[in-house]
């Protein structure tokens, strides 16, 4: 009777300890299953990331703002325009990009490092140019301080015709095709005051634009002053 007592126990004992490992390994599964589903989650908006941290005591935080253009250069203008006026302003363009062999006196042309034409930039077989200007936006031709669109009117072949703001700035930007450089061009022009910013890129004529990001870049990255 002992013997059978004694027995009797043991297999408590034993399913007693079977439990406790099934409730074991299941903790261990929940907790590495968990933990897997608490990672560090990122999340970009508009060229900013937030790190979600899902652990405990969780908290929301900022991370830099990621800047695709953090590596451009920076060019400084300051620029001579009509009516002894002047231009100050900055942006950014690619950091492979040259400056051009010639230089207008109230701009800056910038080419791509692959960038080859008939001359200057007449007849672009490859690669791209950059141009940004600025001059007075005065009355004189018009009779009144004109408008973006009336200044877009001198420009041959218009199309796609399309407004925006930048930086709380409205600006137009169109495309244009032929013209005495016999190339394709996509202009940004852009009133601030009273000064008319023309951001041009031009390349080959009738060709898809090499750089589609270049005038993006220089817009997001345009410090007027």
């Amino acid at each position: 009777m002992k013997i059978k007592n004694n027995q009797d126990g043991i297999a408590h004992i034993a399913a007693i300890l079977a439990v406790v490992v099934v409730v074991a390994i299941g903790a261990v599964g929940w907790k590495v299953w968990d933990n897997k589903n608490k990672k560090k989650t990122n999340i970009v908006l508009n060229n900013n990331t937030k790190v979600i941290d899902n652990s405990v005591n969780s908290t929301t935080k900022d991370v830099d703002t990621i800047d695709k253009y953090s590596a451009w250069k920076t060019y400084n203008a300051k620029f001579k325009t009509r009516l002894n006026g002047e231009a100050d302003f900055s942006f950014k363009y690619p950091p492979d990009w040259v400056m051009f062999e010639s230089q207008p006196t109230n701009g800056v042309y910038i080419n791509s490092p692959d960038f080859k034409s008939e001359v200057g930039f007449k007849n672009i077989s490859v690669g791209s140019l950059l141009t940004v200007s600025a001059d007075i936006n005065d009355k004189n031709i018009y009779g009144h301080i004109p408008t973006l669109d009336e200044k877009a009117n001198i420009y041959m072949g218009v199309t796609d015709k399309k407004t925006k703001k930048v930086n709380g700035i409205q600006v137009l930007q169109f495309k244009t095709s032929g013209g005495e450089n016999h190339s394709g061009n996509y202009v940004t022009l852009i009133i601030n005051d009273d000064k008319i910013y023309t951001i041009s890129q031009n390349y080959k004529l009738d060709a898809e634009n090499p750089y589609p990001d270049l005038i993006n870049g220089v817009l997001a990255t345009l410090k007027l002053n």
